[in-house]
């Protein structure tokens, strides 16, 4: 294995390929290596703003470091995830694919991460799927705590170097940094007009958690307007600044249109100390108390969560449930953790989606949300992240809320509340508004948690 070689401050497109070429020539017979390279860019200059049909992934920890992904090395064969129906009413993700794309991830052996994106469920006739990006990427570009950016290169032994130099080249050229003054929004984007269809459906679903063993998890679509309209590189750069405390994770080229989120929620993460999770359910206002509601859809999460984790090799430990504050929403959550060994992407994969997202019982209430939502979700409610390809089994991995999209000639939020027996329509309908407010002031203003 070729080690991380620095580089000279600063390079050319054309120069950084040479120097390239050159590191290929003393790999010798290893057949994949990684080069770190200092890049001349300002920490402020991710994301950059990219070429068309150019496929990333943004993906940042709270108070951590942004890091960019160019271009596709290498794509995971298994590109679905099913998940099959229980007698009881339980929906469990195939193993076969979990073995499949755990084996694809730890045959890579190299020092650099993978990318990973989870989209929404969609049901079938023997239970339901979704789609699964994995992913390593050409080259990745990571902010330096000290100031500056590095640009972690894959190289590869191949019978055509200069081809894969090309690929290299191309993935480089065209990148644009972020204008400052294209961020310099002084009001939020609006809701384009009533959603009458949305307060039918949210009645309807409180109508099926009458019954106290249910719980469901609504989501609203809402088409925004925004003068000058939105930008992916704007988005993202902005929610990073304006929400410090919550993961960043945004994707461009991936889907019809391109995503950022600023979410408060952890799916798993993987490190020497073993796996933690995060069972989050529950908004409430600043001084509100954990009424019997709140607590009993907070529980009910954190027992799923903790089942899951089990089913996922780990070996969960409960925490004491705490508020977490997500911009000016507050959120119940509880620590779960585990201690190594772990491995990060089974464990998403039997974590998705928690009940914070869907629902109980899964199926059923997976029913009710395709028949009521008259959309699909597709990044919204999935999950997005980094997983090491060097075999360990490291990654972190956060669910996709509060997140905003853009479009050829469109842009929109998503946003969700969890229903249970006793669920309010008035109530839920305000908390949906507030957490769409939450996600249109995430673009402009003073940094809040």
């Amino acid at each position: 294995m070729h080690g991380l070689v620095p580089g000279p401050l600063g390079w050319t497109t054309q120069g950084l390929v040479d120097h390239l070429r050159e590191l290929m020539w003393e790999m010798r017979g290893d057949r994949k290596g990684v080069a770190v390279v200092r890049a001349r860019l300002a920490v402020s200059d991710l994301p950059l703003a990219l070429p068309p049909g150019q496929i990333s992934l943004v993906f940042r920890s709270p108070q951590g470091l942004m890091r960019q992904s160019l271009g596709v090395a290498a794509a995971a064969p298994q590109t679905q995830v099913r998940l099959q129906a229980t007698a009881d009413g339980h929906l469990v993700p195939d193993p076969q694919a979990i073995e499949t794309l755990s084996h694809w991830l730890a045959s890579q052996q190299v020092p650099t991460w993978a990318a990973v994106i989870g989209e929404s469920l969609q049901a079938d006739a023997d239970g339901a799927h979704y789609g699964l990006h994995v992913w390593l990427p050409r080259i990745w570009l990571a902010q330096r705590a000290q100031g500056g950016v590095d640009a972690v290169v894959l190289l590869q032994r191949t019978a055509d170097p200069e081809a894969f130099l090309a690929e290299v080249a191309t993935a480089l050229r065209g990148l644009q940094p972020t204008p400052q003054d294209a961020v310099a929004r002084p009001t939020p984007p609006e809701l384009v007009g009533a959603d009458p269809e949305w307060l039918r459906q949210l009645r309807s679903a409180i109508e099926w958690v009458q019954d106290d063993t249910r719980k469901l998890v609504l989501a609203r679509r809402a088409q925004l307007h925004a003068e000058p309209p939105l930008q992916w590189p704007e988005l993202v750069l902005q929610m990073a600044r304006n929400r410090p405390n919550a993961w960043i994770a945004a994707a461009a080229g991936v889907f019809e249109d391109d995503f950022c989120c600023a979410t408060p929620e952890l799916l798993v993460t993987v490190d020497v100390q073993g796996a933690r999770s995060m069972a989050m359910a529950g908004t409430a206002a600043q001084d509100a108390p954990v009424d019997a509601k709140l607590a009993w859809e907070h529980d009910a999460v954190v027992q799923w969560v903790q089942a899951a984790m089990v089913r996922g090799g780990a070996q969960p430990v409960v925490h004491a449930r705490k508020w977490v504050q997500a911009g000016p929403l507050r959120h119940l959550s509880t620590p779960i953790e585990s201690p190594p060994p772990a491995d990060a992407l089974p464990l998403a994969i039997h974590l998705h989606p928690t009940p914070a997202l869907l629902g109980i019982p899964r199926r059923d209430a997976m029913a009710q949300v395709l028949a009521l939502e008259s959309r699909h979700r597709q990044w919204y409610g999935g999950f997005a992240g980094i997983l090491a390809a060097d075999g360990s089994g490291f990654g972190e991995v956060a669910v996709l809320l509060r997140g905003m999209a853009t479009g050829a000639d469109c842009a929109y939020a998503w946003a969700g509340a969890g229903l249970v027996h006793g669920s309010d329509p008035d109530g839920e309908d305000a908390e949906i508004s507030n957490k769409l407010a939450s996600i249109l002031q995430s673009v402009i203003g003073e940094p809040s948690p």
